[in-house]
């Protein structure tokens, strides 16, 4: 896919939200591995700018575990959940993240 995601992940130098936005349009376009690559990368380069003093890009672990559910990867896709829920406890999406845990364990032990 050569999307707008894609040319500005490559024009900004593959910044973490770029990078974010690729992984959603491939989650979007149906091919959830290609999403994953693009989430990890972002969650990836959103940890090095948070070392540099940035803010990162905390969304993308959030994004990874839907991704990852798309693929029935309940268990992995739960921890991701788990991981953004105890990361960002201010966030709106923190219950979510932590309920969408809950179901992912539910329908991985299925």
């Amino acid at each position: 896919m050569s999307g707008l995601a894609d040319t500005v992940a490559d024009l900004t130098g593959g910044l973490p939200e770029a990078r974010m936005l690729s992984g959603l349009a491939w989650l979007g376009a149906g091919n959830a591995e290609r999403a994953c690559l693009d989430l990890r990368k972002a969650m990836d380069q959103g940890a090095r700018e948070q070392k540099a003093g940035g803010q990162g890009c905390p969304e993308a672990q959030y994004h990874l575990g839907v991704a990852l559910a798309k693929k029935g990867a309940w268990e992995e896709a739960a921890r991701a959940f788990e991981a953004f829920a105890a990361d960002n406890k201010a966030s709106g999406r923190a219950p979510w993240a932590r309920r969408a845990a809950e179901l992912a364990r539910a329908r991985g032990g299925a």
